[in-house]
C-alpha cells in the first residue's frame, strides 16, 4: 500500500503538467503529429507484465483520462477506452513476443497505440471535425518508437 501512495504523489502532478503540456503542445503548428503523452506515462507507470492488482492499473486509468478530459473537449469514455484497450493490448503482446528485439517492441508500442488513436478518431468524428488518418498513423509511430527505447532490456551484469 505504500508503494502505491510514493507512485500515486508522483504520477498525480506529472500526469496534469503533461496533459497541459500536451494541450500546449497541441494548439501549436504541427502539434497535432505529437504523441498522446498520457499514454506514454501510461506505458511507463505500469509494467508491461502486468501490476500486481489490478487496482492500480483501473484507477490510474481512470485518472489519465479524468485529467485528459478535463483539458480538452473529448469525452471521458473515450479515453478510459482508449487507455484500457491499450494497457490490455500491450500485456496480451508482451506475453506473446520477446522484448529483446527492438523490432517487435516497435510492433508491439505500435499495435498498442492503435486502441486509442481508433477512440480518437471516433470522438473527432462525434465533435464533427475528424483526424485525418495519416496524423494517427504518425502519432502510433511516434508511441512505438518511444515504447521501443522506454522499454529496452536492463543490461546483465557480469558474473
Amino acid at each position: 500500500m505504500r508503494e502505491d501512495t510514493a507512485r500515486w504523489r508522483v504520477l498525480i502532478p506529472v500526469s496534469v503538467v503533461l496533459a497541459w503540456l500536451q494541450f500546449a503542445f497541441r494548439n501549436m503548428q504541427g502539434g497535432m503529429w505529437l504523441p498522446d503523452f498520457g499514454l506514454i506515462l501510461l506505458f511507463w507507470a505500469i509494467p508491461p507484465q502486468g501490476s500486481r492488482n489490478w487496482r492500480f492499473p483501473f484507477l490510474f486509468v481512470f485518472w489519465l483520462g479524468a485529467v485528459r478530459s478535463g483539458i480538452t473537449v473529448l469525452d471521458p469514455l473515450y479515453s478510459w477506452l482508449g487507455f484500457a484497450l491499450a494497457l490490455v493490448f500491450r500485456n496480451r503482446l508482451f506475453k506473446h513476443f520477446s522484448h529483446h528485439s527492438g523490432l517487435l517492441r516497435f510492433g508491439m508500442g505500435a499495435l498498442s497505440a492503435v486502441p486509442p488513436a481508433l477512440m480518437d478518431l471516433l470522438g473527432s468524428y462525434q465533435l464533427g471535425d475528424p483526424l485525418p488518418a495519416n496524423i494517427l498513423i504518425v502519432r502510433c509511430l511516434w508511441v512505438a518508437g518511444i515504447w521501443s527505447w522506454m522499454a529496452r532490456p536492463g543490461k546483465k551484469a557480469f558474473g
